[in-house]
């Protein structure tokens, strides 16, 4: 009966999406055409971008979500921040509180493990009151409350600005929040007394512009909550790479003056990014822009940067280009974007080094204004020296375990498999759920959602099942 309503709800909602073992209404996110008061031109734009963005990504039950405005998105992946891939950024640049509640139906969806809200510093800039930015942070707390009770909520104090007329709002608001948590279901933590100064304005080394964070801000920030953040049971989404660069090192060719250096800082990501942002306004360009790294190990790697540019009309060709020596390792054309969009291109490297960078091209020979920002360098996996056989080990692991409602079970090999079969137990033995994944790669991160709605007891038995082996996973469902 339980499965005929949730599918009724289902059917009722709309499905926007089928994934492993998940149907996805569209109607937990905002349509296209809402209206947010108080977002001013260009969020009016880049908020429902974003929420295009999440719905290509959804949450996944129990993750953990950063919510907020600019200063939580310009935060990156917060998952390669806390070592985590269950840790998920939901901010939204220029959002303001009446925006993140329009936008909690996906978190009463997936009902993640816990949220941490940073959120009011734009409603303060439009000149809200107090009581208002104080009055919707507990309502989007309530809200979650009410929906999804076993999530835990954090709420962080706004931060500190350097503008003057602004501190004593931020001051007022604050308080509003510390004198409520009793009632209000929500942990309190306090950012503002770890950014101000004596004057209670951001202290300058930690921003970029008076209200953005620098690297080292963005890692103030995590030392803070990281204790909040329980390890991942799963396998390491990204490795480290030990990488250092700055600017003089990167080799510039094309265009004279093509390349110019801005005055502010990237996030700091966990794999140290190549220098700093580059931005340009200009015509007839031709060039490209290279970083040789040395002392890699043999393997699998990911190079990511961010663009964004190209004035309407425009069309400008660019790549990201992995190379060894004058050979191209690896090319990613793409049309350089009108909004700030991540370009991902994975590539291999033998010999201990590759240079990496982008190459930009218009072709209209028109002027136009690009930005790139925020370059890093992912080492993934080595490369197998020799023909892995089914003594190799292999990861098999629940990221939530004992979970609440629905939990993702993980795989991985250092191998290949034509197929492999994931069943789902109870202690009776009887089945379950059947996954089957055909063709599975080496070292690739296979993820399955189950969800134990509808089924009796609590103790499921994951059975793995290969061509010559057998793994077991018991997952245990958390008693209510």
């Amino acid at each position: 009966m339980k499965n005929k309503f949730k599918l009724a709800v289902l059917l009722f909602f709309g499905i926007s999406s089928f994934g492993r073992g998940q149907i996805i209404p569209d109607s937990i996110y905002p349509p296209a055409d809402i209206v947010i008061p108080d977002l001013n031109d260009w969020s009016k734009t880049h908020y429902p971008e974003r929420i295009a963005e999440f719905k290509k990504k959804p949450l996944e039950t129990d993750d953990i979500v950063f919510i907020g405005c600019s200063i939580t998105e310009m935060g990156g992946d917060w998952g390669i921040r806390f070592n985590s891939p269950i840790v998920k950024n939901r901010g939204i640049a220029g959002d303001v509180t009446s925006g993140v509640l329009a936008r909690l139906g996906e978190i009463y969806y997936f009902k993640p493990s816990a949220v941490f809200i940073l959120i009011g510093v734009n409603d303060l800039f439009a000149n809200k009151s107090v009581d208002f930015v104080a009055g919707n942070i507990k309502k989007i707390v309530q809200n979650i409350y009410h929906y999804t009770p076993h999530t835990k909520i954090y709420v962080q104090t706004i931060l500190p600005t350097s503008h003057d007329y602004l501190v004593d709002k931020i001051k007022e608001t604050n308080n509003l929040l510390r004198h409520s948590i009793s009632s209000d279901h929500y942990t309190l933590i306090d950012l503002h007394e770890i950014f101000a100064n004596d004057t209670d304005l951001m202290k300058t080394e930690y921003t970029t512009d008076g209200v953005h964070l620098t690297g080292e801000g963005y890692k103030i920030w995590v030392n803070k909550v990281k204790n909040l953040i329980p390890p991942t049971t799963t396998v390491n989404l990204l490795k480290n790479a030990d990488l250092q660069a700055d600017f003089a090192n990167w080799t510039v060719s094309g265009t004279p003056n093509m390349f110019k250096m801005a005055d502010w800082s990237p996030a700091d990501p966990v794999v140290k990014s190549f220098g700093n942002n580059y931005w340009d306004w200009t015509y007839k360009i031709d060039g490209s822009i290279t970083q040789t790294v040395s002392n890699l190990q043999d393997g699998k790697y990911i190079f990511s940067c961010q663009f964004a540019g190209a004035t309407p009309g425009t069309k400008s060709h660019s790549a990201l280009i992995a190379k060894n020596g004058d050979n191209i390792i690896e090319k990613k054309d793409f049309i350089m974007p009108s909004n700030w969009t991540k370009f991902e291109m994975p590539f291999s490297v033998t010999g201990g080094k590759c240079s990496v960078g982008f190459t930009i091209k218009d072709t209209l020979k028109s002027e136009f204004w690009w930005a790139a920002s925020d370059f890093r360098l992912y080492f993934i996996s080595p490369i197998p020296t020799k023909v892995l056989n089914d003594t190799a080990p292999a990861d098999f692991t629940s990221i939530t375990n004992p979970f609440s409602n629905e939990t993702t079970l993980c795989f991985r090999f250092p191998f290949t498999e034509k197929s492999v079969k994931l069943e789902i137990l109870d202690l009776n033995g009887r089945l379950v759920k059947s996954y089957t994944e055909s063709n599975v790669e080496a070292d690739r991160l296979y993820r399955y959602k189950f969800s134990a709605d509808g089924y009796d007891g609590q103790i499921f038995i994951a059975r793995l099942v290969t061509s010559n082996k057998v793994l077991t996973l018991k997952i245990i469902k958390r008693i209510s």
